[in-house]
C-alpha cells in the first residue's frame, strides 16, 4: 500500500474524499453515515444536497466522525476542515 502524505488530498473534491474513505474500507460511525452518504454527491461548497448546504453537511460529518482514527482519516479531516474554513472565510463578509 502506498504511503499517504498530507498533500495527497490537497484540492480533492468532497466527493473524492468520500470515495477514498470507501476505498480504504474505513468504518463510518452510524451517526456520521447520513452526512458521509451525502458527501458522494457534493463536489464543492457551492453545492447542496436536498435542502442542506455542502458546508453544513461537511460540518455535521466532521462533528460526528470524531471517532474515526488513522492517518488517512486525519488527513481527510484536515483537508475538509481547511476547505470549510476557506469557504466560511470567503462567505462570512
Amino acid at each position: 500500500m502506498a504511503t499517504i502524505k498530507t498533500t495527497d488530498y490537497d484540492g480533492y473534491t468532497i466527493a473524492q474524499m468520500a470515495r477514498v474513505i470507501r476505498e480504504m474500507k474505513i468504518s463510518v460511525p452510524p451517526q456520521a453515515m447520513p452526512y458521509y452518504t451525502a458527501m458522494f454527491y457534493i463536489y464543492s461548497f457551492r453545492d447542496t444536497y436536498g435542502l442542506d448546504s455542502a458546508a453544513s453537511i461537511v460540518s455535521y460529518f466532521l462533528a460526528n466522525a470524531q471517532t474515526m482514527k488513522g492517518d488517512v482519516m486525519r488527513h481527510i479531516k484536515a483537508e475538509l476542515n481547511k476547505q470549510l474554513k476557506a469557504h466560511n472565510k470567503k462567505y462570512s463578509r
